[in-house]
């Protein structure tokens, strides 16, 4: 019974909603369309989105199921959450749709998964640099990080100073500082 119960609790505490957006095919095609996603019951800010298979909807509410070898990148825009744009790389052979954070020099990338017990999607960072694509995780995330940085000799000083200059979650905003050195240089 018990069991029972938890599973009507986590399927009621998840919805779906539709939002706006649009897929570029493998042929660059750009689709618009909207999104069929899971988002929290009490909190529509709360989105759960799919790294896996995408399902659309067109204008006459025709479903069509997308995996990630089978799109460059999808783009999402909702009226209670941020726009998203997820992509499908070839370093990960299209295994997976990656929320693009970052683009440059060092690319980063969110991957999510559904936490079911109605909190934020589970969140793993990956970076991509030189053909080099890795999850970033771990008690050793801010050497491993580090790693991908040292060619700016300033900012990895910092970044490894531990918590003096950054903290973890501020990887994104090192990765903007990185990438816009890089850009300057040019």
């Amino acid at each position: 019974m018990k069991k029972f119960l938890i599973l009507f609790l986590v399927s009621v505490s998840i919805y779906s909603q539709k939002y706006h957006g649009y897929v570029v095919t493998n042929s660059n095609d750009t689709i618009k369309c909207k999104f069929k996603v899971q988002t929290n019951l009490f909190n529509d800010d709360i989105y759960y989105p799919s790294s896996g298979t995408i399902i659309t909807l067109n204008d006459s509410g025709e479903k069509t199921k997308y995996k990630p070898n089978q799109l460059k990148s999808y783009y999402l825009q909702g009226p209670n959450i941020k726009n998203y744009r997820f992509v499908s790389l070839k370093e990960d052979k299209n295994k997976a749709f990656y929320d693009e954070i970052q683009k440059g020099r060092i690319c980063m990338y969110y991957h999510y998964k559904p936490n079911y017990g109605g909190g934020d999607p589970i969140r793993t960072i990956y970076v991509l640099k030189e053909g080099i694509f890795e999850k970033i995780s771990g008690l050793a995330t801010r050497k491993k990080f580090g790693e991908y940085i040292e060619d700016y000799p300033e900012l990895y000083q910092r970044w490894m100073n531990s918590n003096k200059s950054f903290d973890i979650e501020s990887m994104d905003y090192v990765v903007e500082l990185y990438n816009k050195h890089f850009e300057s240089l040019n």
